[in-house]
């Protein structure tokens, strides 16, 4: 699977909205869950016991004997009907996703194809590390937290959108999306640390902190810790200069035409903290302060 492609045309010429996660079982989504659910059953010798766990486990009332169609062609034409009627298509969609998650805990095959059905269709969900459950893609904390810092309508906001659609929709670039996380702090922190340099970049505002942090203050509290026995001190405008150096440390980011890969789970979490700093700076947490002559 290609995971290094582009968002679609629409979506780049702004005739598509821009990301937002799936949830549910939507209609373009349902033919490809229940092929899978179809596959999974049909492949066991077991089907019969699965449909019997199904009905008691999830309280489902069958209205027929399966025997002559055979489990997966009969739940899934049970699932379909349900679906297909505005009545129970929402605890269908709840059904169908609680049977996803009970099939995988079940020790089903077909965790890979699963994943890549649910990553390409940018779902909420994904399938665990351990292959045995679905559980949140972002976690609902650091969901709330994007939302609120891309609320206002600016190019900082954007370029978080674009990182995120890049990190977490359906044709991820890891590489872009941290670009594109690196250019939405730098549009924020331009104006505070190197206002009359057009061309500043993460890595130089960065340096300029750490030459001479007394230029600024920093509302961020210090962190105390303990080293070889001794009691030391990291102030507030050190641990954002942490924060700033972890997200501006960008694979490939002095080309070279070598092309590193980028480990999702890294690059997501350079995401997340990416949001905080952004949060951080729109509350005003680093402020320049007037030195006496200048």
């Amino acid at each position: 699977m290609d995971g290094n492609r582009r968002p679609p045309l629409s979506v780049r010429r702004g005739q598509q909205p821009e990301f937002t996660q799936v949830t549910g079982v939507p209609k373009f989504l349902w033919p490809y869950l229940r092929t899978w659910i179809f596959q999974v059953i049909k492949n066991r010798s077991d089907g019969a016991k699965i449909m019997y766990d199904i009905g008691l486990r999830f309280r489902v009332e069958f209205e027929r004997n399966f025997s002559s169609m055979g489990p997966a062609q009969f739940l899934v034409q049970f699932l379909d009907n349900s679906y297909c009627q505005d009545a129970t298509r929402w605890n269908t969609e709840i059904l169908i996703l609680d049977l996803i998650d009970w099939l995988l805990d079940y020790g089903c095959d077909g965790k890979e194809m699963l994943e890549e059905i649910l990553c390409h269709a940018g779902h909420e969900l994904r399938v665990s590390p351990e292959g045995d459950r679905l559980v949140e893609r972002i976690d609902p904390v650091n969901w709330n937290s994007y939302e609120e810092v891309v609320r206002p309508k600016d190019s900082a906001s954007r370029l978080m959108q674009d990182a995120w659609a890049l990190a977490f929709g359906r044709d991820p670039n890891l590489l872009e999306a941290w670009n594109n996380a690196i250019k939405s702090i730098e549009t924020l922190l331009k104006p505070v640390v190197l206002p009359d340099d057009e061309k500043a970049t993460i890595g130089k505002m960065t340096k300029a902190l750490r030459d001479k942090p007394e230029k600024w203050a920093c509302f961020l509290p210090d962190r105390e810790y303990s080293f070889e026995g001794k009691k030391m001190v990291k102030v507030g405008v050190e641990v954002f200069i942490d924060a700033l150096s972890l997200i501006g440390y960008q694979p490939n980011r002095h080309g070279g035409g070598i092309v590193e890969e980028v480990d999702e789970t890294a690059a997501r979490g350079v995401l997340f903290l990416a949001v905080t700093v952004l949060g951080w700076l729109r509350e005003g947490v680093l402020v320049p302060v007037e030195m006496d002559g200048e």
